[in-house]
């Protein structure tokens, strides 16, 4: 699987009561081929998707999120400050050989971690 990375947009200086856009490039259907004793196994995963977005708030999603100006996966903020962002993902799947399939037993975890600093609105009032 890839590493994982978690971004967001914007990039810089995100506020507070503004909807912030998350993605990761984790893959929504993963294939891989591998070899075991010889044997060429097909191998599908199909993750799922725990948000933690470090301010309480939780979403489960089956989505990996997009960059702008897709906004599948958004999240406001309503204080100010440093958040540790946590994104858990969670793959099943099966794996074919010589045509036959079988469901994976278990599952693969990846866990991958970023900060957000969320800042204030800077408001000027002309009068």
């Amino acid at each position: 699987l890839p590493n994982g990375e978690i971004a967001f947009a914007p990039a810089t200086n995100p506020v507070v009561h503004i909807p912030v856009i998350f993605w990761s490039n984790l893959p929504g259907i993963f294939h891989t081929n591998v070899t075991v004793i010889g044997e060429a196994i097909d191998v599908t995963l199909r993750p799922s998707f725990l948000w933690s977005f470090g301010d309480g708030q939780f979403l489960i999603t089956t989505e990996v999120g997009a960059p702008f100006p897709k906004k599948n996966i958004t999240h406001v903020y309503e204080k100010p400050g440093v958040y540790t962002l946590t994104l858990v993902a969670t793959c099943g799947g099966t794996w074919v050989r010589n045509g036959v399939s079988r469901a994976i037993t278990g599952q693969i975890r990846k866990v991958s971690t970023r900060t957000i600093q969320i800042t204030t609105a800077q408001s000027v009032f002309t009068g």
